[in-house]
């Protein structure tokens, strides 16, 4: 990722339909490592205390948040971005971390208002997002009174259809690959992880989702673990708007990260 930015930074900073992974999979990856350079920071400390490994990590932090995230030109990134920082900070509160959580409040916000304040392209497209969500969500105005979006408008369409489509079969679903039938945009992909659960396998489906997250949220809340609850809270936030579960980056990223994280829960002292 790092080498195509110095090769060509435009393919950042321009909307393209290219991207070298799925630009939402890449905020999750960067949000993740985010996770733990400040995790580790905080409950290992001995870890940073000489300033040639601190310097490398606040470092890395900006290149995250800046190529990782904020270049990435995905909205729902950026809003959990915004989450992701709220959550960081309750956690340095809670460990009465007061200075770190102030000087990284700084560097983060300092960063984002810079990058769309110089670069248009982001401030546009925040802002015609915004517009668009409140047109149709808040203001509930019809399609026709609502200027066209290249992500947000289609994923309200094709999530009234898949709703729609549920309620058509509510108990067991259209069966595998069933939400073709209910979908034609975009091969019949909902964008949403609990639709294409609830069309291919009705609420018996969404129900296994259900379990799937609860047992999971309630793994890191019985072992205090902050660091699997804020790699469960951003990736259940990107299923609202992707079926990252279908993909094979997602998916393997997925599991392997909350294997990773589950048997930290289990085997470390350190807590919340």
């Amino acid at each position: 990722m790092l080498n195509t930015f110095l090769t060509d930074p435009t393919h950042y900073t321009n909307y393209s339909k290219f991207f070298i992974i799925h630009h939402t999979i890449q905020v999750w990856y960067m949000l993740t490592a985010m996770s733990v350079v400040v995790y580790t920071w905080v409950v290992y400390p001995q870890w940073y205390k000489l300033w040639y490994a601190k310097i490398p990590a606040v470092l890395l932090l900006i290149l995250y948040a800046g190529v990782g995230v904020i270049l990435a030109m995905s909205k729902m990134g950026w809003l959990m971005f915004g989450v992701w920082i709220l959550l960081v900070l309750y956690f340095l509160w809670r460990r009465k971390c007061y200075g770190v959580a102030i000087g990284g409040s700084v560097l983060m916000l300092s960063m984002t208002v810079f990058l769309f304040v110089r670069m248009t392209t982001l401030s546009d497209l925040a802002d015609k997002t915004y517009r668009i969500f409140r047109g149709h969500i808040i203001e509930k105005k019809s399609q026709e009174e609502v200027e066209s979006d290249g992500s947000v408008t289609p994923r309200l369409i094709i999530w009234e259809k898949a709703v729609n489509g549920i309620k058509d079969k509510p108990l067991i679903g259209w069966g595998t690959a069933g939400e073709k039938a209910v979908i034609e945009e975009f091969n019949g992909n909902p964008h949403n992880q609990w639709l294409l659960y609830g069309l291919r396998f009705g609420i018996l489906g969404i129900l296994a989702l259900v379990w799937l997250w609860w047992d999971a949220f309630r793994l890191a809340y019985r072992k205090a673990s902050y660091l699997l609850f804020l790699f469960l809270f951003v990736a259940f936030g990107f299923m609202l708007t992707d079926r990252m579960l279908e993909y094979q980056p997602a998916v393997t990223f997925y599991g392997l990260f909350y294997g990773l994280f589950a048997v930290y829960a289990f085997n470390s002292s350190k807590s919340l």
